[in-house]
């Protein structure tokens, strides 16, 4: 298992130097990246979690929990549940939002390694989205202190052209913020 923790440790990135304080005090750490392509927003996001990278994991593949906590996300359909050769998995969800008055749904397939390490998700091709692109990578890493974990997320999303910019650059990093606040609120166990 200590390899899959340096494997994941060589995937994320690590935090800005300004941000460490932040960490420190248990805050939600996002921050605007350049994108990989035109017109798409990207953030990276950081978060330490005062729970075993265990506890983290369960959390973070509980879609459910991730649907009853969001303001944007209204429903989602299981649409695929298969192992992935090597170990992992792929998971493959219809997901129902709104947000400002403006519905949309996307499929999303998840792609998670054997280890419990690290959980990618990008649009799947083969059905009608509503997003021109939604995908990212959250991995877990050794924490601040003993069984602590920190979890880094790195996403890009771009909207339909109506969006403006700015906006979909609030929605991405409010939506990240939100969702590893919660995240991090049932690993830890509080209600």
């Amino acid at each position: 298992m200590i390899w899959a923790w340096a494997l994941a440790s060589a995937w994320a990135a690590a935090p800005p130097a300004e941000a460490l304080p932040s960490l420190a005090r248990g805050e939600v750490v996002v921050v605007q990246d350049m994108p990989r392509t035109p017109d798409a927003v990207r953030i990276q996001a950081w978060v330490d979690v005062d729970a075993p990278p265990s506890a983290t994991w369960r959390a973070l593949v509980d879609h459910a929990a991730k649907e009853r906590a969001s303001r944007t996300l209204t429903g989602y359909e299981l649409y695929l549940h298969v192992p992935s050769p090597g170990g992992g998995s792929r998971t493959c969800i219809r997901w129902r939002g709104s947000r400002l008055g403006v519905s949309f749904v996307f499929h999303h397939c998840y792609d998670a390694d054997a280890a419990g390490t690290r959980l990618s998700h990008a649009l799947d091709p083969d059905r009608p989205n509503d997003l021109v692109r939604a995908d990212g990578t959250f991995v877990l890493t050794s924490g601040a202190h003993a069984g602590s974990t920190r979890i880094h997320y790195d996403a890009e999303t771009a909207l339909p052209a109506m969006v403006p910019a700015v906006l979909a650059s609030w929605l991405g990093g409010a939506s990240a913020r939100e969702f590893l606040e919660d995240l991090r609120s049932r690993a830890e166990g509080a209600p």
